[in-house]
């Protein structure tokens, strides 16, 4: 048949924190370019500041802002110098995101993820405003949501999807193994079953 078979050859190169300082992706496939696209990381601070990439003459940036507390609380994404794409992050006083916007500059859209933090029950329910919809509180609430159980060790121990009449309709389970690795994981529908 037609099947095409990609495969994509990356090279790291690291400063002496261990952190990235550039990367080259090859993409290989039958009509794939010759040249890798080379992406450029710059750091402030051990603070990652700025990818710098040309992608086939498309000069791309993402720069990256942060808070004094060293939380992440904006990307910008840039074609050519154009701004496209905005992603802004608010952090409570333990900082735990608790409001995620996602602004694409073209459409004038942005979607909107709100984090509520239940720390006695060890949880965290993710709600988002879908972006075709204003942020008007009653229908935010009325959209299906994410509830992310942990355990003491702050590791994930179950995910929900929660329907707007508050029956869970997929679950997902996390085991994990004295290292802290998961070793099992399987998701069940609303009816128990995998």
């Amino acid at each position: 048949g037609n099947t095409e078979i990609l495969r994509t050859v990356s090279t790291i190169l690291l400063n002496k924190n261990n952190k990235t300082l550039k990367q080259m992706d090859l993409y290989l496939y039958s009509k794939s370019r010759e040249r890798p696209i080379v992406a450029d990381f710059h750091y402030q601070d051990k603070l990652l500041t700025s990818i710098e990439s040309n992608v086939y003459g498309r000069r791309d940036r993402k720069e990256y802002k942060y808070d004094k507390r060293r939380n992440l609380i904006e990307t910008r994404d840039f074609e050519n110098d154009t701004l496209v794409f905005i992603l802004s992050v608010k952090y409570d006083m333990k900082n735990n995101p608790v409001e995620v916007k996602r602004h694409r500059i073209s459409s004038g859209k942005t979607s909107t993820e709100e984090y509520k933090y239940d720390y006695k029950e060890g949880t965290v329910t993710i709600q988002t405003v879908p972006v075709e919809h204003s942020s008007d509180s009653r229908e935010y609430y009325d959209e299906n949501y994410l509830r992310n159980h942990y355990d003491k060790k702050g590791r994930i121990t179950k995910t929900e999807i929660i329907t707007q009449n508050k029956v869970i309709y997929h679950t997902t389970i996390y085991q994990y193994n004295a290292q802290g690795d998961v070793v099992k994981s399987f998701s069940l529908d609303e009816n128990g079953y995998t």
